[in-house]
């Protein structure tokens, strides 16, 4: 295995040994035996010092190199094996183990149960499932029963790939590039797999303990990052609309803009599940008519053709020049003529100017020189009657934060296409008000 298959070094972080408690089975994995012998001398210092007993289960040459790392801390390590704090034990098969684990209960039956420590970089002869059950099925007894604290090293480098997703497929834990996860493997693998499906079976796991880490970080994209994310996804799901606006719904091409239509959509949902960061949440006496609540997700239809036309002029205002160039082919072939700006001060300098042709407004949010809150709060000034669209990436409990209530104010999450313009524009303008003859 090469350098390039290390999975993360643990030279850099030491584990936080009080939270090996009873009926812990962890399994840590170094990139070489260097860094697993390091971490074992610190958890047989952090025992002595705790005055717990220690077992290490390793060969004779990692406890050789093992003895060395404690000398050069100043440990007395003869004096804790003397008396019986720290034993050592061979690591191939776990022989004795559970009979020196018993020893140490008899003798201390008020203490703490003893850390075991166990390397087990098996050789090649005994790199077969039958000497790696034996051991495991030792350590996942003494789990069971609570008679023992467990820790397990892997270097990467000592094993093949299918030895590493089998033996570590039985700890509960895992200790990967600093951190404790949830052993996601659950998935044995047996001999007959071939080492080609044993190296990619051990790569997804890995990739998938680093997401799952990633994932963990997370507390929150910030808004920009969420602006410019919708904004880039606006764009696909509208241009692939236009598109199969102007195709028969039986060509292929139809079929495979349906597949990138969907695809953005999915993105979509997914980054709405990634919470704002630091976003402080609508205050839990808020009555829930004073939310706003977002449009359900609609079906992608065969037909994108849209069933009700609207008329007038529509300002639609967005920084970003791709959302103001399809939202205006949309709202075309919706039957409105369009205006466009490109940020807040130029959407009410137009509002004034166009004050009596403007039926209604999709706002951005984030954009320079004045942002939509700030803008729908100028407009407001003007008129209470314009009914405004926020069109924006964020949530609509975050929108709900920012707007007070009002009949005349919806939103529209992006990326959205001419179903769901469709929609909240008839909803906002109605059916019940005349079409001016100047407009059939």
């Amino acid at each position: 295995m090469g350098a390039d298959h290390v999975p993360g070094s643990a030279r850099r972080f030491s584990i936080p040994w009080e939270k090996i408690t009873e009926r812990t089975h962890v399994g840590v994995l170094t990139p070489e035996v260097s860094q697993s012998l390091e971490l074992m001398a610190d958890g047989i210092v952090d025992a002595l010092c705790r005055d717990r007993c220690t077992i290490c289960c390793v060969s004779e040459k990692h406890a050789k190199a093992l003895r060395e790392r404690l000398d050069s801390r100043f440990i007395d390590h003869r004096a804790a094996t003397a008396d019986g704090r720290l034993r050592w034990l061979e690591t191939s098969t776990g022989k004795n183990l559970a009979e020196t684990v018993s020893a140490i209960s008899s003798r201390r039956p008020h203490a703490e149960p003893p850390l075991v420590l166990v390397l087990p970089v098996w050789s090649s002869v005994q790199r077969k499932p039958a000497a790696m059950r034996a051991l495991e099925a030792t350590l996942c007894d003494l789990i069971l029963t609570g008679k023992a604290r467990i820790v397990c090293f892997y270097p990467v480098t000592c094993h093949t790939k299918g030895v590493l997703v089998s033996a570590m497929d039985s700890h509960r834990l895992l200790w990967f590039e600093g951190e404790f996860s949830h052993n996601p493997f659950h998935m044995p693998l047996h001999t007959r797999k071939s080492r080609h499906r044993a190296d990619e079976m051990f790569r997804q796991r890995i990739e998938a303990m680093r997401i799952g880490r990633r994932i963990g970080d997370i507390h929150g994209m910030d808004a920009t990052t969420s602006h410019e994310l919708n904004n880039l996804l606006a764009a696909i799901v509208g241009n692939t609309e236009i598109l199969q606006l102007t195709l028969p719904a039986t060509t292929s091409i139809y079929d495979q803009l349906n597949t990138i239509h969907e695809a953005a959509r999915k993105a979509a949902q997914i980054c709405r599940r990634i919470p704002l960061a630091e976003a402080a949440p609508v205050p839990s006496g808020t009555p829930a008519e004073h939310r706003h609540p977002e449009p359900a997700k609609q079906p992608v239809a065969k037909s994108l053709a849209p069933t009700w036309q609207g008329w007038g002029t529509v300002l639609l205002v967005d920084d970003e020049e791709a959302i103001r160039i399809v939202g205006k082919q949309i709202l075309e072939r919706l039957g409105f003529k369009v205006l466009t700006a490109s940020d807040g001060l130029e959407a009410v300098h137009l509002c004034k100017r166009f004050s009596e042709e403007i039926r209604i407004i999709i706002l951005d949010l984030l954009m320079p020189n004045m942002t939509g809150e700030e803008a729908f709060i100028e407009i407001r000034h003007m008129t209470d009657n314009l009914p405004v669209v926020i069109a924006s990436g964020l949530g609509s409990e975050e929108i709900a934060r920012k707007f007070p209530r009002d009949d005349r104010l919806a939103t529209l999450p992006k990326p959205y296409g001419i179903i769901e313009l469709s929609q909240i524009l008839r909803k906002l303008l109605g059916d019940e008000e005349a079409r001016p003859e100047s407009f059939n």
